[in-house]
């Protein structure tokens, strides 16, 4: 979780600012930044110490606890078998519907502009308000093949498995992740969180030297791949040029600092919004035909606020919790963010068999789309990732293990 979460903000929102600065140019070009860059500096600063000091505390108060629960539960942990066919029967079952609305199977190697308007074509569009059938037809498939893939590899890796079965598995759930999980079809934070968590799988993060090497992977990444994955969203985009590698930090693929600076000015001219664009990322799964005044993903807001036309705008964490919840929501949010993704951590490192060290892994792989933003959007993706890794890892989530169970007595019984 650390080594995902630093390269990302450190280039994203602290380098990128500074070349911003000297260049007096922002992505959008509206803003003087030179009036708004102290105090835009300062909520990131308080955002990312409150974050060092909730993962100080988790490592601090707890490390010796979770050493305990590694020597009591490994053995144990070591013995589940993933439950891969969970999200290969999800993926499986989903894969035709998606391939019938984009179009073709050809279609989803299209631009993502013109899979969303095979979407639209069928009458499912995000401004229709359908996020059920969006979620069902892009979110929850992409997360059911990243997952598959990630249990079929650390079966593998196990050995829990016949090779025969294990490689059957890992080729259908690969064949998933290229049809569902793509860049061309999905968002460039669903491809590469797809390719983290597979290269996790294989490659376990637990010395210096392959930690160093996923830091600079990801700065690399960051740097280059990020922007230039821009090339999969449309035709516009694929020919554009920048006259040295700085302008790179002028275009909107790095406009995070400027969504701090747009919300910090829209607060003041507006007010925070007491939580609502929060509660309604974290209630994701319930439809607005249902809810009536749920919320919209905050960066709309905040682009309606600005006169944007182009709405799809980045929205980091805690300028979302600041928009919602002023000063202290940032302070008490990062903390807790730190907090918790220091937990996964130390499970990562002592127990990566259990449950919570398994889920590292895939919250790691989601993570540049969560600091991202905004919530309202990125959430979807990785609520259905972490649920079906609770159904694969899990300690008999929702008694599947207890039916089984039933099931083998009753077929024992019968034979008898």
């Amino acid at each position: 979780m650390a080594i995902v979460f630093w390269p990302f903000t450190l280039v994203w929102l602290c380098i990128a600012p500074l070349v911003q600065l000297k260049n007096q140019i922002l992505p959008w070009r509206d803003v003087d930044l030179s009036e708004v860059f102290f105090g835009a500096q300062l909520l990131t600063s308080v955002a990312i110490l409150s974050y060092i000091i909730g993962t100080y505390v988790s490592r601090t108060r707890r490390l010796e606890a979770s050493r305990a629960e590694h020597l009591v539960g490994t053995a144990t942990a070591s013995l589940r078998r993933p439950r891969t066919w969970i999200p290969l029967v999800i993926g499986g079952l989903l894969v035709v519907p998606v391939i019938v609305v984009s179009g073709s199977i050809g279609a989803r190697f299209k631009t993502r502009d013109e899979v969303g308007a095979a979407f639209q074509s069928s009458g499912i569009s995000a401004v229709d308000g359908d996020t059920i059938e969006l979620f069902i037809l892009n979110r929850l498939p992409a997360a059911a093949a990243m997952v598959a893939l990630y249990a079929s590899i650390r079966m593998i890796k196990r050995g829990e498995v016949s090779r025969t079965s294990s490689r059957l598995c890992l080729l259908v759930s690969l064949v998933l992740v290229i049809l569902l999980a793509n860049p061309f079809s999905t968002s460039r934070y669903i491809a590469f969180a797809a390719i983290i968590v597979a290269f996790l799988a294989v490659f376990r993060a637990d010395t210096a030297r392959r930690k160093l090497a996923l830091a600079v992977g990801a700065i690399v990444g960051i740097l280059y791949i990020y922007p230039l994955a821009t090339w999969f969203k449309r035709d516009s985009v694929r020919g554009r040029e920048r006259d040295s590698f700085a302008d790179m930090f002028l275009t909107v693929d790095f406009d995070g600092f400027q969504q701090i600076v747009n919300t910090m000015v829209h607060v003041r001219e507006s007010g925070i919004g007491f939580g609502s664009h929060v509660l309604a990322a974290l209630l994701f799964f319930v439809p607005r035909r249902f809810w009536e005044g749920k919320a919209e993903p905050a960066s709309l807001e905040v682009a309606a606020s600005r006169g944007y036309s182009f709405e799809n705008l980045s929205m980091p964490i805690w300028s979302e919790l600041y928009l919602d919840l002023g000063i202290v929501g940032v302070i008490i949010g990062l903390f807790a963010y730190g907090y918790f993704s220091s937990r996964l951590d130390i499970h990562y490192s002592c127990s990566p068999n259990s449950l919570m060290g398994e889920l590292c892994v895939i919250v790691a792989g989601c993570q540049f789309g969560l600091l991202r933003g905004p919530l309202g959007a990125q959430i979807v993706f990785l609520g259905a990732a972490v649920v079906l890794g609770v159904l694969v890892f899990g300690r008999n989530p929702f008694g599947i293990d207890k039916i089984r169970e039933r099931y083998s007595r009753v077929e024992s019984h019968d034979s008898r």
